[in-house]
């Protein structure tokens, strides 16, 4: 009889497990995924559109044989990919000018309830939404520096972003000075608990906290680069 919780609790952690790294995954793959599609629709729009032109300087250029040898085509790629990728990151550029801006937001807007209307794709959406924006968008504002926090017993440490100096009834009612940490899960930053610790058994850490995001995220393969000043010293 006790194993029926238990086995139900396992099965809601592998669930969390596996919709957390399916969006961690989502967000590596969405850029490079749709930055791939658009360089694929306007190298074959310039394809369509100047095979002619670039064939004929290229005869001119390198001379027939060459034009008619099986290279000509792997040439044409790559010149059709120097020149569409320029224009693609114009694009990206521009098209995130314009989500600033007044009518732009209120285009996303738009999309975004149709999308939240599809059954799943508005899961998803919401969910790597939301990943992101703590990534790239509220990381650096919301954190103020990334701290090691001695939790959840004497010499274990996690890692921990300060939130805020507590200055309302939390601090009224301890003895020292405390600080708001989040200590965030992974691979899902968005997730996690707070606490309250005392100033000066904080570990105060040179990393950003992008770079501390970063190092969750990855479940701590990827590291943040040690200066030479900061590295431990080695001498005997």
């Amino acid at each position: 009889m006790t194993d029926g919780p238990a086995k139900e609790k396992g099965r809601r952690s592998l669930g969390s497990k596996l919709r957390t790294s399916f969006v961690t995954g989502l967000v590596v793959i969405l850029p490079l995924f749709i930055t791939f599609l658009l360089l694929r629709i306007v190298t074959g729009y310039l394809r369509s559109s100047l095979h002619g032109t670039f064939h004929a300087l290229f005869k001119l250029v390198a001379g027939a044989d060459l034009a008619a040898s099986p290279y000509y085509d792997a040439v044409e790629t790559i010149l059709l990919f120097a020149i569409g990728l320029p224009i693609v990151l114009l694009f990206i550029l521009f098209v995130g000018w314009l989500a600033r801006q007044y009518i732009g937001q209120r285009i996303l807007r738009s999309g975004e309830v149709v999308l939240k209307r599809i059954p799943l794709i508005g899961g998803i959406y919401d969910a790597v939404k939301e990943l992101v924006n703590t990534i790239f968008m509220r990381g650096s504002s919301a954190y103020r520096s990334v701290v090691l926090v001695e939790y959840p017993r004497p010499g274990v440490w996690v890692l921990g972003f300060v939130t805020a100096l507590s200055r309302g009834e939390v601090q009224r009612r301890t003895e020292k000075e405390v600080q708001g940490i989040f200590v965030p899960t992974t691979p899902n930053p968005t997730s996690g608990f707070l606490i309250y610790v005392p100033r000066e058994e904080l570990v105060p850490l040179d990393m950003s906290v992008e770079e501390g995001i970063k190092l969750v995220i990855s479940g701590g393969v990827v590291e943040p680069p040690v200066h030479p000043e900061e590295s431990p010293s080695t001498d005997t």
